[in-house]
C-alpha cells in the first residue's frame, strides 16, 4: 500500500508546475487530498491548460474523471488530478 503524505502548501504550488506560464491557461483553485489534488475549474479554462498546469495529459484527466474525448469542462467542476511528484 503506498504511504499518503498530504502536501504543505510550497509542496503543492510545486506540484502544481509553479507560477509559471500555466497561469494564463488554469485559473481555477485546488487542495491537496492526500495522493491526488481536486482541482476547481474557473472561468475560461480548458482541459489543456490544467494538464499544463500539473504536467499531466489530457488523456490523463479525461481517464481520471470519466470524461469522453470531445467532452470539455465548466465553471465549478470539480476534477481528481494525480500530479507526478504525487505518483
Amino acid at each position: 500500500m503506498a504511504k499518503i503524505t498530504k502536501l504543505d502548501e510550497r509542496e503543492l504550488e510545486n506540484a502544481a508546475g509553479g507560477a509559471g506560464g500555466w497561469q494564463q491557461q488554469a485559473k481555477g483553485s485546488y487542495r491537496s487530498c492526500g495522493g491526488f489534488i481536486v482541482y476547481t475549474v474557473a472561468n475560461g479554462d480548458s482541459i489543456g491548460g490544467i494538464a499544463a498546469r500539473f504536467s499531466v495529459t489530457v488523456p490523463q484527466i479525461q481517464q481520471w474523471n470519466g470524461l469522453g474525448p470531445q467532452e470539455g469542462v465548466r465553471p465549478g467542476q470539480q476534477l481528481t488530478i494525480y500530479p507526478v511528484s504525487l505518483r
